[in-house]
């Protein structure tokens, strides 16, 4: 999934282009989800345009992992 959003931190103009990779396990007992893990990736560049406050812009890497256990326990 490719997320494109356009925002304002501190004035600065920015427009973010990351990308989303979400996936996961779940072991199903009774009915029930016994446990699920879950891994989403996010990564892509962030770009600041130029301005006076950053001459000729800049564009840096950006990317987040977050794992997640959840357990019946």
């Amino acid at each position: 999934m490719l997320l494109t959003l356009c925002t304002v931190c501190q004035g600065q103009k920015l427009k973010p282009t990351l990308h989303l990779t979400k996936g996961g396990t779940y072991n199903i007992a009774t009915g029930w989800i016994s446990e699920s893990k879950t891994k989403q990736m996010i990564s892509g560049t962030v770009e600041i345009k130029d301005n006076t406050k950053v001459p000729g812009g800049i564009t840096f890497p950006m990317s987040v992992v977050n794992e997640s256990v959840t357990t019946d326990k």
